[in-house]
């Protein structure tokens, strides 16, 4: 069984401050744990899932999910990752604050571990899954033309707000959202 563990929400610097390049970046990683200053280390060579979301006013809004790739820790995906160069360090410093979830694969042991995991694939594409349903405009583009092309009167892509029947009421507490 492929073990996770999520770290954060983490406050991303400012837009100006990642301008600076790998100074704020190696910044941004020794500070995840003060009390641990090799946890950041240890935690950019990890792989998993990370989850870019905004938070306005107490509420967050997933914006982005993405996953590391093999020989590539959150290190390299997170501010390395083109799509955070070219989307998300222009929204750096609009309305809320740009936060940050880990997904970290674990051992069995409970260690970091090495690799993203058997089941990494699937596990980023239920993410987006979950994260569209929050947000219909999350930036992700695969994994979500089934989202938008599928329509269930109650549970998802629903159009107009209004009553929603007993029947999608008590199929989504059976199905937890």
């Amino acid at each position: 069984m492929d073990k996770y563990k999520v770290y954060g929400p983490y406050d991303l610097p400012s837009a100006e401050e990642l301008k600076v390049g790998e100074r704020a970046e190696r910044e941004f990683w020794t500070a995840l744990d003060p009390r641990d200053e090799k946890f950041g280390n240890r935690i950019k060579k990890a792989y998993g899932l990370y989850v870019f979301s905004r938070k306005i006013r107490g509420a967050r809004c997933p914006v982005y999910v993405g996953k590391t790739n093999k020989g590539q820790g959150f290190g390299g995906r997170v501010f390395g990752d083109e799509k955070f160069r070219r989307i998300f360090l222009p929204e750096l410093d609009r309305r809320g604050v740009l936060q940050l979830h880990l997904i970290v694969k674990m051992t069995e042991k409970g260690k970091i571990g090495q690799n993203a995991g058997r089941y990494i694939d699937e596990l980023e594409s239920f993410f987006i899954a979950l994260g569209y349903l929050q947000n219909d405009e999350i930036v992700n583009k695969r994994g979500t033309t089934f989202l938008k092309n599928v329509r269930v009167p109650g549970i998802m892509n629903t159009g107009k707000k209004g009553r929603i029947k007993d029947s999608a009421r008590t199929l989504k507490k059976v199905l937890g959202f």
